[in-house]
Order: C-alpha cells, then structure tokens, then sequence
C-alpha cells in the first residue's frame, strides 16, 4: 500500500492548436478541447524529423484515471522552458504538465 507516481505528459492545450505565420507568432486554436481527436503530427527541425502519433486528453481525463487507480493528485506543475530564443514562443502557453500522485 502507498507510494507515488510521476508523470510528465504533454499539456492538454499543445495539440489543441497550431503556431500560424511566418514567424509563428500566433496560437490557432484547431479543435474542440473537450472533444477527443487523434494526434499525427510530423516536426522537422534542423535536418531532423520527429512524428508524434497519439490521442488529445484533457485536464480532467488525466484526473479521472488517477483517481480510478486509486491514486490522488497532490503536485501538478506546467514548466516553462529556460530562456532560449528557439521556444520563446512557448512561454506564453503550456507545452507539458508534471503530475505527482500518491497511492490512497
């Protein structure tokens, strides 16, 4: 009996949307928050390409599968990146959530 789990997922509102522009300076938002969509992203950067395949979850559905498991919340941060020109745009919108939980 007890113990703790942490999670470091990515934030319910980054696939919400996506950066538009040609400096990338605006959020668009894409989708329903509460609305369950499957996630096929590919990211190329620097020569190098990255594919993110997944569903969208929201705050809540995180909690609830917490909670079934038997676990409660007792931590939940939003990190911002370090200061850095390349995420800049990042500091005005969450990009992952940090979850402790604890064994009831």
């Amino acid at each position: 009996a007890g113990g703790h789990l942490c999670v470091c997922v990515a934030h319910s509102v980054t696939d919400l949307g996506t950066w538009v522009g040609d400096d990338e300076s605006t959020f668009a938002v894409r989708r329903r928050y509460f609305e369950r969509a499957r996630v096929h992203d590919t990211v190329e950067r620097d020569g190098l390409r990255m594919t993110f395949r997944g569903w969208t979850y929201t705050l809540t559905d995180y909690a609830l599968a917490l909670e079934s498991a038997g676990f409660c919340i007792e931590t939940l941060r939003e990190p911002r990146p370090a200061s850095s020109n390349r995420y800049l745009k990042w500091n005005d919108l969450p990009q992952f959530m940090n979850i402790r939980a604890s064994k009831r």
